[in-house]
């Protein structure tokens, strides 16, 4: 009887051991079986980025095709206005040296002579205009000709619609500061402080140049004489009438998207 009770302990006890072991078997199933199921999710959660990154980017990419295709729209528009505005300034100049022709021959005819120098001036003064526009056609052709990013070249253009808006503003500005007890005169400024805002986010600032500065090679890049006093001095600014405005570029380099207005005397 001893040692049948030794027996049935001993297996009771390697029962035991087994269960033991079952036991730790199913657990580590368990555990392996939810680590697969995790890495499955994991799977199917990156399978899902993987598909929305790859529809955003072929967004982006059809988003930056659309854009060049508007920026060599706007290089073949700016082209044809070049050539426009060209044709215009070579009929300005003919019409002028015809008109500088007439008022030579008027010399004994003094109220016929004045109204041709009057018309001279005019066509003077439409010719300086067209040819002011023809040098800002001809910086923007130029910098679309040299292959800028689209990103910038959109800047370019951004920047001289909100340049417009800015002298718009300064003109209002003018108007309005004149009169008591208005405070269109601040709400201007502040309207224009935040276009300022805008421009400097993108690298773009304001600039002037000062009284009695001297004209040199690199400031007549960045200068529009629309007035000059003739003599035997080296030129300088005398008076700036309007601001010009310059884009720094991520590379250093920089575009003179306006030049400053001024008056300059040799005296």
């Amino acid at each position: 009887r001893a040692e049948s009770d030794r027996s049935l302990r001993e297996a009771a006890e390697q029962e035991l051991s087994l269960q033991v072991k079952i036991n730790s078997l199913q657990e580590s199933l368990n555990r392996e079986t939810a680590r697969i199921e995790q890495t499955r999710k994991d799977r199917t959660l990156a399978e899902r980025e993987f598909k929305t990154f790859s529809e955003a980017l072929e967004k982006e990419m059809a988003k930056l095709r659309q854009q060049d295709e508007q920026a060599k729209a706007r290089m073949q528009e700016v082209e044809q206005r070049l050539l426009k505005l060209t044709a215009e300034a070579e009929k300005a100049e003919t019409q002028r040296q015809r008109i500088a022709a007439e008022v030579e021959s008027l010399q004994d005819r003094r109220e016929e002579f004045a109204q041709a120098e009057a018309q001279l001036k005019k066509w003077n003064e439409i010719e300086k205009r067209l040819r002011g526009q023809l040098e800002e056609l001809e910086e923007k052709h130029d910098m679309l000709r040299r292959g800028l990013p689209t990103e910038e070249a959109t800047v370019v253009m951004f920047a001289n619609d909100i340049i417009k808006r800015i002298d718009l503003i300064d003109a209002l500005i003018q108007r309005y500061g004149t009169v008591n007890g208005s405070d269109a005169h601040d709400q201007l400024q502040t309207l224009r402080a935040s276009f300022e805002d805008i421009l400097h986010q993108h690298g773009i600032v304001e600039f002037d140049v000062p009284s009695g500065t001297e004209v040199d090679v690199d400031l007549r890049k960045r200068i529009a004489v629309v007035d000059s006093v003739p003599g035997k001095a080296k030129p300088r600014v005398t008076e700036s009438f309007r601001s010009g405005f310059i884009y720094s570029r991520e590379d250093g380099h920089e575009i003179i998207l306006r030049k400053v207005e001024v008056r300059t005397s040799s005296q």
